[in-house]
């Protein structure tokens, strides 16, 4: 390369053409002047100031997700350690007409905090058949927090005179573990 600071032109070092000093690039040939340049202009080096912020936000994404569906405790493995303490039937009326009620509280003993808890109350009669049985599976089913009993309430449209309710079971069927989102 020809020039100096002081001269107002170089040479090419591509097409030889008389360029103007300060030029980082031939308006004759397109050739970079210098490797700097070149370097900086190159189409993969611009394709680093992509691939590599979308890298990061996939990696983050992927950090994301995994927090947002995390699975949690299954409640299966800790079933035995969530168990109802006392219940009791209660029977009355509602807009819709009778019902029965089972009030009483849930003991969990395990590590994990529950959340939607999903109950399930069977009725048996006096000679200990099944003769009705429904889930609470509302919103605002209880919260189970580890080592604390919590009361519930579960009601339901009575299908038979308060004197075929013999008996009950109650038992919670389901629950997710707290610490997840969804």
């Amino acid at each position: 390369m020809r020039g100096s600071p002081g001269d107002q032109t170089r040479t090419c070092r591509t097409c030889c053409k008389e360029i103007a000093f300060e030029a980082k690039k031939c308006p004759f040939c397109q050739h970079w002047q210098g490797r700097f340049s070149a370097l900086m202009h190159h189409p993969l080096f611009s394709m680093l100031f992509i691939v590599v912020p979308m890298g990061v936000l996939y990696a983050l994404s992927l950090v994301v997700q995994h927090d947002i569906f995390l699975k949690g405790e299954p409640f299966h493995d800790h079933a035995g350690q969530v168990t109802v303490v006392e219940s009791k039937i209660e029977f009355g009326e509602d807009q819709h007409g009778p019902i029965v009620a089972v009030v009483g509280r849930i003991k969990n003993s395990s590590p994990v905090d529950w959340k939607e808890s999903h109950l399930q109350v069977v009725f048996f009669n006096s000679k200990g058949e099944l003769i009705d049985a429904g889930q609470e599976n509302e919103y605002r089913s209880p919260f189970l927090p580890t080592e604390q009993e919590v009361a519930f309430k579960v009601s339901f449209p009575r299908q038979f005179p308060e004197s075929e309710y013999a008996s009950h079971k109650v038992g919670v069927i389901s629950a997710k573990d707290s610490s997840v989102r969804f």
